[in-house]
């Protein structure tokens, strides 16, 4: 059965799996035919393979079968190539414990010409040799035994140079192998040809182990905010995927015929606990129930969970070519373009989806309760044909990097919401200014006002909208009261938790002091925790 050679041409990479296209050309005579396409990777799913042929070849298809093949070697590729690299060099290794084996039985010659120096003196007394002559043929054996001995460190040296060489060849070819061990698939084509000449034959299929993710470098530049929408790929299906046409889609080919079906939802009672004599309660011992998991209160700055976190690493470069895009029903798909390579080991390539801007709203949200300092917002509209996916972002001003930020699904028109850090320029401080009991009790109630000044001062060249967010205290018992006394500018806004915010316009070197009073009453004999 003559096989056919292919390349892989096409791979269109979904969320989850790939769909890979490949391509070979043969020259065939009249009569039936069966091809093998071999070396195909086991991460196939063989009810996906489809076949279809062109040329000036007439020939009908008449169906594809797909069977497992077992070899005693790894299959060819780059693992047979690390496989041979590893076997020249072990016998490299080989030949340098030849050589140090050698240079150890000089070394224990010389010594044992050494060890006889009492019959070089036996012949000094009897006039059979000189002193001259012993000196020189010990000086011979000293030199000999050194360059025995550097000769040995030499090799020794190139031998751990070697076994490092080696140790990183078999780190390599034992993930290769476990993507690609010694089986794989074969896809068996079945012709019927009608006139010779030659025939191109493609060959498509699904293929796990492979996935892209979006992920985004976002930079403010003066009054733009600059988007590169990139596509990180990463698959390790064993086989490198050279010179592609590459497209990304955001199908999931998995679901698509899945629907998710309700299952019975059962509640009961617990079962009854089993009482052993070894157990606390047979020994008169009550055990003290798990206190009650008690809801932390959300913080008070909306902006909290956006916090930077440490950039990712790259590992390569991007290719610079923006892809076109294309709707059908709910997916999305991005053709990249060609030419393009990803390697087999799952190392990530990123390739460039699209650049474009937005025009973008500064401001500026503080909570000095919790950070005297401002953070700077920026607001943007989704203005482009693109729906932004959910993946990770780095932030740049300019040429700094900021940090990275995690960004939801934006569809156009929808407003994106992003943290640029702390601006220095805009001063803020907190101060408690009063805290005082009144000394007349209302019934049984004491009550204790306090009162907040924070200042605002803005060293920017122009002005700004500053968001200032803080809170008082929320009650969890009937009898303690807590009331919001007023503030100097007027709340903005107050929400159940009693978390409050400002808005102000802050002009270019200006200040500005906000002041706030709210009392807490409370029951004479009741100690409350909390309290500034």
């Amino acid at each position: 059965m003559p096989e056919l050679l292919t390349s892989i041409h096409e791979v269109t990479v979904f969320t989850n799996r790939a769909r890979l296209t490949r391509r070979g050309e043969i020259t065939l005579e009249t009569g039936s035919q069966a091809l093998e396409v071999p070396n195909l990777p086991l991460a196939i799913d063989p009810a996906s393979v489809r076949a279809r042929a062109w040329g000036t070849a007439h020939a009908k298809l008449l169906g594809v079968d797909v069977r497992k093949r077992f070899f005693k070697d790894t299959p060819p590729g780059h693992a047979q190539t690390l496989t041979e690299q590893i076997r020249t060099l072990e016998e490299e290794d080989r030949k340098f414990v030849d050589q140090v084996e050698t240079q150890d039985k000089l070394i224990a010659h010389f010594d044992k010409l050494t060890e006889s120096a009492e019959t070089f003196a036996f012949g000094l007394s009897r006039g059979r040799t000189t002193l001259e002559t012993h000196e020189a043929l010990l000086q011979f054996i000293a030199d000999k035994r050194l360059a025995a001995q550097t000769h040995k460190r030499e090799i020794n040296a190139r031998r751990r140079d070697l076994a490092q060489e080696l140790d990183k060849l078999r780190k390599e070819l034992q993930l290769i192998q476990s993507a690609r061990p010694k089986e794989r698939y074969s896809a068996i084509v079945e012709l019927e040809v009608t006139q010779p000449g030659t025939l191109t034959l493609e060959l498509s299929y699904l293929q796990t182990g492979a996935s892209w993710q979006p992920v985004y470098d976002l930079r403010l530049n003066n009054q733009t905010l600059e988007v590169a929408y990139l596509g990180q790929v990463t698959q390790n299906t064993g086989e490198d995927w050279n010179a592609i046409t590459l497209t990304l889609s955001t199908a999931s080919p998995a679901l698509a015929g899945v629907v998710p079906e309700l299952q019975p939802w059962y509640i009961a009672p617990p079962p009854p606990m089993l009482q052993t004599a070894s157990s606390p309660k047979s020994r008169g011992i009550t055990m003290p129930l798990a206190p009650q998991a008690t809801r932390a209160a959300p913080a008070a700055m909306e902006m909290e969970h956006q916090m930077a976190a440490p950039a990712p690493v790259e590992v390569l470069d991007a290719v610079v070519v923006q892809a076109e895009v294309q709707e059908t029903g709910a997916s999305v798909t991005y053709k990249i373009g060609e030419g393009i390579d990803i390697p087999g080991d799952n190392t990530p390539r990123k390739t460039t989806i699209a650049l474009f801007g937005l025009a973008p709203r500064a401001e500026y949200v503080t909570a000095p309760r919790l950070v005297s300092a401002a953070y700077r917002r920026i607001k943007a509209i989704n203005q482009s044909a693109f729906v932004i996916l959910p993946g990770q972002a780095q932030l740049f001003e300019g040429d700094d990097y900021i940090g990275t930020t995690a960004l939801a699904r934006i569809t156009p028109g929808q407003e994106v919401e992003l943290y640029f850090g702390v601006d220095e320029r805009i001063v803020v401080e907190r101060e408690l200014v009063k805290r005082e009991t009144d000394k007349k009790f209302l019934g049984d109630q004491r009550k204790i006002k306090f009162a907040y000044e924070i200042k605002l001062e803005n060293h920017t060249p122009t002005s700004q909208t500053i968001f200032v967010n803080d809170q008082i205290p929320v009650s969890r018992h009937e009898n303690l009261k807590v009331r919001f006394e007023g503030s100097q500018p007027a709340l903005s806004k107050q929400d159940e938790l009693n978390r409050l915010e400002w808005k102000l316009d802050l002009a270019a070197g200006g200040k500005q002091t906000i002041r706030y009073d709210y009392s807490v009453e409370i029951p004479r004999e009741m100690q409350v925790a909390g309290l500034p």
